[in-house]
């Protein structure tokens, strides 16, 4: 798992950790398993300074009485890109998803994100790039395969499904040049 550990952040891990499970006393971060598994057994001063590099930021709430931590709004937003992230690059080390048979359909993402959210654009082309898409245009984004449920949950979350359609086509004329990026052998 070398290859989560360089996706995965200290600030990523310490994010899931409290978004999975509220809110978290500071001694209680270390025994996590995601504090293991995608920190690499980091130091607890790079912990710290982190926590309070996310403090900083807006993203995490700290109770100095009780030594409690929990997110923000603006960390619960944060939180849903970073287990995007995760699961994107869980998906991609899955072998079986690149050897899925091609059931015919091309599967079309097409969205127009205004300047405004541009973290959330940039975090869905991000997706769609760490899932296997391709670029047809700017914002026009292909797939031959049936697409994971993650993102199926990203292209219907309330930020963003304005903004995005989703196009399941049969048949697109002229398309060897897409093919042979996805089926390299088979055309």
């Amino acid at each position: 798992m070398p290859k989560l550990q360089k996706i995965i952040t200290v600030s990523d891990a310490i994010l899931t950790i409290l978004a999975e499970i509220g809110s978290i006393h500071i001694k209680a971060f270390f025994p996590h398993p995601y504090y293991h598994t995608f920190c690499n057994h980091k130091s607890k001063k790079t912990f710290y300074s982190t926590l309070s590099h996310l403090k900083k930021k807006g993203l995490v709430n700290h109770n100095k009485d009780k030594q409690v931590f929990s997110l923000t709004l603006r960390g619960k937003r944060e939180t849903l890109f970073i287990r995007t992230k995760l699961k994107t690059a869980l998906f991609a080390q899955n072998d079986s998803a690149n050897k899925e048979k091609w059931d015919g359909y091309w599967r079309i993402v097409i969205f127009d994100i205004p300047e405004k959210i541009i973290t959330v654009r940039n975090a869905l082309r991000d997706l769609l790039k760490g899932i296997g898409f391709q670029k047809l245009q700017k914002s026009v984004w292909i797939y031959p395969y049936k697409i994971p449920e993650f993102l199926d949950e990203t292209l219907n979350d309330n930020r963003i499904k304005k903004y995005v359609r989703f196009l399941l086509v049969k048949e697109i004329y002229y398309d060897w040049d897409i093919k042979k990026k996805f089926f390299k052998n088979d055309i």
